[in-house]
Parts: structure tokens; sequence; C-alpha cells
């Protein structure tokens, strides 16, 4: 679903973001940044997260201090597209080859591969809502297979 997404966003809307907020608007208390990241930067951090959670599958424990090391090329769409595909199929290798029985440090809690897996789908289910919503105001459609599958 979310190569499908990044494959749909016209060129003009690479780097756009619903944020409204002025430019060195203060953080709001428990969040990470002044507002909603340009979908590149967005997808970029998926690219980076995808392998956090690679590398956590295959190691047992989730390094996020590691995360920026996942992709350090630009925001353009050729390299970041490809940089997704290929965190798409490394991450799909891993569950492959990890033991079912596995266990996963994240942030000091131990998971189960299951447990470990649903935080995997719900990250990216997260970013696929702020992409619909980035995309209705934007005013490009989302792909036929997000329409078809959500009706979004």
């Amino acid at each position: 679903m979310t190569l499908e997404f990044a494959a749909a966003v016209p060129d003009a809307h690479w780097a756009f973001s619903p944020d409204l907020r002025p430019a060195g608007a203060p953080v709001a208390p428990m969040r990470h940044g002044a507002g909603f990241a340009p979908f590149c930067k967005q997808l970029r951090h998926v690219v980076c997260v995808r392998g956090v959670y690679t590398d956590a599958m295959l190691k047992g424990r989730a390094d996020f201090g590691s995360k920026h090391a996942h992709y350090t090329g630009t925001l353009d769409r050729t390299p970041l597209a490809a940089a997704l595909e290929a965190s798409s199929m490394a991450l799909l290798a891993a569950l492959e080859d990890v033991d079912p029985e596995a266990r996963i440090d994240f942030f000091g809690n131990t998971f189960s591969l299951t447990d470990f897996s649903y935080t995997v789908v719900q990250h990216e289910a997260l970013h696929h809502g702020q992409w619909s919503l980035y995309a209705s105001l934007a005013g490009f459609e989302t792909p036929h297979l997000w329409r078809r599958e959500w009706g979004l």
C-alpha cells in the first residue's frame, strides 16, 4: 500500500505538507516536531524505520539510534522510491528468515514476533491515514488499490 501511494503522488505534491503553521512555530509538548512533515520526508522516515524493524527482527533488538543510517540519500523521487522498494524487499526477506519464536527488545519491552509485526503494520497504517489526508488536501486521488480496499 505504501509503494502504491508513493507511485501515485504527483511530482508537484512530492514535498506537500498539510501543516498550515508558520515556520519556526514552537513544538507542542509530547511532539517530535512542529507539525506534519512533507510527504517526501515522511517517506524517508518510513524507509529508515523499516530498516530499524528489519534489523530488530534479525538481531532481536530495535535500535532507533541507527535509524538514519538506513537511508542517506536525497528526498528526490527516484532514489527515495528505490529505497522504499528495497526496504520492502528486505523486510519481507527478514520475515522469511526470522525464527517465529523470536523475542524482540522494543524500547525495553520484550515483544513476540507476532506483537512486533503488529507494531510494524500499525506504524505504516498511521502514515497511510496521514497520506490519505495529504491527498485530499492537495487535490489528487489516492491509488486505485487504496480506493478499492478502503474506500479512501
